[in-house]
């Protein structure tokens, strides 16, 4: 069987004529646009994998896969954290299995793996596809220039705390360092500037009650120890690219800014849907200073008026 779902899914994927899912953790570009050769031009495309950086560090799997959905027409890419299942439909048929879309996974390699896959109903998959969209997020061009920064700190750093985080991507896929947050994360650390404080030691330059908010944040997104600032900076990026929170704000920032009240009540809402009981007042004023503390690139502020601060998306 692990010799023939390459050219299976090969053969389905021509057969596409309405739209086409494919999910999985690992995925390789050299296999995934193999199989887009399969797939008429103006098919739709949803591509869901997880987004974890020691995947990429140790080649598990391609960060070059969004370059490639990128320059496809009706392909998308989202971002599931804990996706672990491998799935495809075509059209109305819909299959899970084993495999991931690698060479090994799908047989096409010289040393394949022992995979297997089989035929869903159509009511799981539509239940399956469903918890695929409720828990995706994303992944836009500034995610990505993010994630490859991360990346790239993460190869040139020396610090033998980072090493051994990164030597962890070696082990269990299950038990690695995501660089997720928690899902129903919603900062707290009213002053952002303060989390590298907290993370550094430097607990003398912060208050009490300073100190027991970076502790809560800190504790949600577990950046691992000894990270250099620059590395903490874009590993805190890379959480915040990955929470739904970030996802759904920068969804609904307007062309022309997103003012203090539209700000509040998406904070509200974002409060009611994580089961969070706090002021969205100063949940949406500690939301927009981390956006423009740790994603200047990305965001700005301006103050139209005395009080009013607008948040943008930087041009």
């Amino acid at each position: 069987m692990h010799k023939r779902l390459g050219r299976l899914l090969s053969a389905k994927l021509k057969t596409a004529k309405r739209e086409v899912v494919l999910a999985a953790p690992y995925i390789k570009t050299e296999v995934l646009n193999e199989l887009s050769n399969n797939i008429r031009p103006n098919v739709p495309v949803k591509i869901f994998t997880r987004w974890h950086v020691p995947d990429f560090i140790c080649g598990a799997s391609d960060h070059t896969v969004f370059t490639l959905v990128q320059s496809k027409p009706n392909w998308g890419l989202s971002i599931v954290s804990n996706l672990h299942a491998k799935y495809a439909r075509i059209d109305n048929q819909s299959y899970c299995g084993s495999a991931n879309l690698t060479l090994r996974g799908l047989g096409l390699s010289r040393y394949p793996n022992l995979e297997i896959a089989s035929g869903i109903e159509r009511e799981q998959a539509l239940a399956f596809e469903n918890a695929l969209l409720e828990a995706c997020v994303s992944c836009s061009s500034a995610d990505y220039e993010a994630l490859l920064q991360l990346i790239e700190i993460a190869n040139g750093e020396q610090d033998s705390s980072w090493r051994r985080f990164v030597s962890q991507s070696e082990g269990d896929p299950d038990n690695r360092p995501s660089f997720l947050p928690e899902a129903n994360w919603i900062p707290v650390t009213r002053y952002p500037e303060n989390l590298w404080l907290m993370y550094s030691g430097q607990f003398d330059r912060l208050t009490t009650f300073g100190r027991e908010q970076c502790q809560v944040d800190l504790s949600r997104i577990a950046p691992p120890a000894g990270l250099s600032k620059q590395a903490f900076y874009a590993y805190i990026r890379v959480a915040m690219s990955a929470s739904s929170w970030a996802e759904i704000v920068n969804r609904l920032v307007p062309d022309q800014g997103m003012r203090f009240g539209l700000g509040r009540r998406v904070a509200r809402d974002l409060l009611r849907g994580a089961g969070l009981s706090r002021d969205p007042t100063d949940t949406w004023q500690t939301l927009l200073r981390w956006l423009v503390h740790f994603d200047p690139n990305r965001y700005r502020v301006s103050v139209p008026g005395k009080f009013s601060e607008v948040l943008h998306r930087a041009v």
